[in-house]
């Protein structure tokens, strides 16, 4: 614990010393700490190491008159950063000169006079006084405080009524923020409009101008904004943080003890949850897995499956497959925005669960009587999900199946969600959400690879035109790729920049190499099969 102190005021306040002493000067420096009380009657006293929260009593028994002697005295204390002087007057001087009161005034130096019949002993002990019974307010405040971290942590007791257990002023402005979204504001703070009031962000070096560490706390200026973070997190990860607008002299220990405890509850609450969640996701995983990987399971295991995650009965389903494409993502970033929005994939009514890889999630979502998947709130939900990731900044692909109405059908479902990311990552021009009822068709070229029938195409189409454009630069196959993605050989010719003739002239020369016509209908299909298969099977 830190050494025990009081403020002026609280020495102002005190019965005995109301009685006694006289407030002269500096009464804007009424809450300096106070932490020790001296009594010194020698000259070189103000060489001595003070200490920065001393209370000096003195007579001035070497200075009697001399007033410039006085006042240099003066301001060698208050460069040492002392609290405040008491001088004993009636003794060897009979006042304090105007010129030094109005330097502690200037300086918010407290000066207070006490007649000369007072003794020492008795300033000094009302002093100790102070400090105990100071002392003993905090330890028993701290105690309330314990009691109260132990009571809530066996209790279903929320944040708000642990907060409300803490006694915290409602002057403090601060806001507890967890994975960058604030789930908690003082009701000071609760009808501030300011735009700019939760934009503090560690990583925001250029906003900092100024950060100090204390003993369990920050205190950072941000853009001129003076804030106390205080962190909430757990041995190998940062929870959230409490983000409080003052100073670090402003807040008292016991505010910094409500606030330590605030942040070790929240530490243990928001760890509890994020490990709950984390189970919970990895059940799922387990459960889904056995879904989409097992041929094995009847209707009867499959309904049972599916049922224990929680899901409700529902006459259709789909798969919804969501595939991240940055491939720095990690499994902890994932991990961060499913605890991030736990709201969303957690408490919402919608009837789904979930389960993550180390590359994106894995949803079943029941679709009710409604098999279209244009009900609202599936619409609600794949919305919200893409909003999510763009709002992250995160690159995606949504797969999502055909509807169907039977749990054992989650495999060949689940094929189809996971095929949509794939065929829309090899092919240009979809969206960032794919139905499979929209490239089911494409699907089926697919079962051609590794096929004889694919190596067929191969030998006799891709093989000619991948040697003839090795050996003559011609881009036959680029070509060929515009020819089959595009919907008229105007837009091919543009999107190649090449004239017209140029085009034709190339269609000839595949149609010479692979003895199929891009004009013909079944030239069409060979040459747009062969192209699609190709691209499939590419690594």
């Amino acid at each position: 614990m830190e050494t025990p102190f009081i403020l002026i005021s609280d020495v102002c306040e005190n019965s005995f010393f109301q009685d006694n002493i006289y407030f002269m000067a500096g009464r804007k420096g009424a809450q300096n700490k106070v932490s020790q009380i001296s009594v010194m009657e020698v000259e070189d006293y103000v060489d001595f190491d003070l200490g920065e929260n001393l209370l000096v009593l003195t007579t001035f028994s070497f200075c009697q008159s001399d007033e410039c002697k006085m006042l240099a005295i003066i301001k060698k204390l208050v460069k040492k950063n002392i609290s405040g002087l008491i001088v004993k007057l009636n003794r060897y001087i009979t006042n304090i000169p105007a010129e030094i009161l109005d330097f502690a005034n200037e300086n918010d130096f407290p000066i207070f006079i006490i007649d000369s019949d007072i003794a020492f002993r008795s300033i000094i002990n009302h002093f100790y006084e102070l400090i105990i019974h100071k002392q003993y307010e905090t330890i028993f405040q701290m105690n309330n405080m314990y009691q109260s971290l132990y009571n809530s942590l066996t209790t279903d007791m929320t944040t708000e009524q642990y907060i409300e257990k803490l006694d915290i002023s409602d002057d403090l402005d601060y806001y507890i923020e967890s994975q960058d979204e604030v789930f908690y504001t003082s009701p000071s703070l609760a009808n501030n409009n300011d735009p700019y009031l939760y934009d503090y962000d560690e990583a925001d070096g250029h906003f900092i101008t100024k950060r100090e560490k204390y003993d369990g706390f920050e205190e950072v200026t941000y853009q001129k904004r003076t804030l106390l973070v205080f962190p909430i997190k757990t041995a190998s990860f940062k929870l959230g943080q409490i983000i409080i607008f003052s100073t670090a002299e402003e807040l008292s220990l016991v505010e910094r003890m409500a606030f330590t405890q605030l942040a070790s509850y929240l530490s243990i609450k928001l760890n509890e949850l994020r490990m709950n969640q984390r189970e919970k996701l990895i059940s799922n995983g387990r459960i889904y897995s056995e879904l989409a990987e097992s041929t094995k399971l009847n209707k009867l295991k499959s309904e049972s499956l599916l049922f224990s995650t929680g899901i409700s009965p529902s006459e259709n389903y789909c798969i919804i497959f969501v595939s991240f494409i940055d491939p720095n993502l990690s499994y902890d970033d994932i991990e961060r925005i499913i605890n991030k929005y736990s709201n969303i994939f957690f408490e919402n009514s919608t009837n789904y669960f979930i389960g993550y890889t180390a590359t994106g999630f894995r949803i079943i979502f029941g679709l009710g009587n409604d098999p279209t998947q244009k009900n609202h709130l599936f619409n609600n939900f794949l919305k919200t999900l893409k909003d999510i990731f763009i709002y992250e900044n995160i690159p995606f692909k949504i797969g999502i199946s055909q509807p169907f109405d039977d749990p054992t059908q989650i495999p060949s479902a689940h094929l189809q969600a996971k095929s949509t990311i794939e065929i829309s990552r090899k092919i240009p021009g979809y969206q960032d959400a794919i139905f499979y009822r929209d490239i089911w068709d494409i699907d089926l070229i697919r079962q051609f690879i590794n096929s004889y029938q694919y190596n067929q195409i191969n030998t006799k189409v891709l093989n000619p035109l991948i040697e003839y454009d090795a050996c003559h630069q011609v881009k036959l196959f680029e070509t060929l790729e515009a020819v089959v993605l595009n919907d008229s050989l105007k837009d091919v010719s543009e999107k190649l920049f090449i004239h017209i003739t140029t085009l034709r002239y190339r269609l000839d020369k595949i149609e010479q190499l692979t003895g199929y016509n891009f004009q013909t209908n079944r030239g069409k299909y060979v040459l747009t099969t062969a192209y699609f298969a190709f691209v499939f099977n590419e690594n």
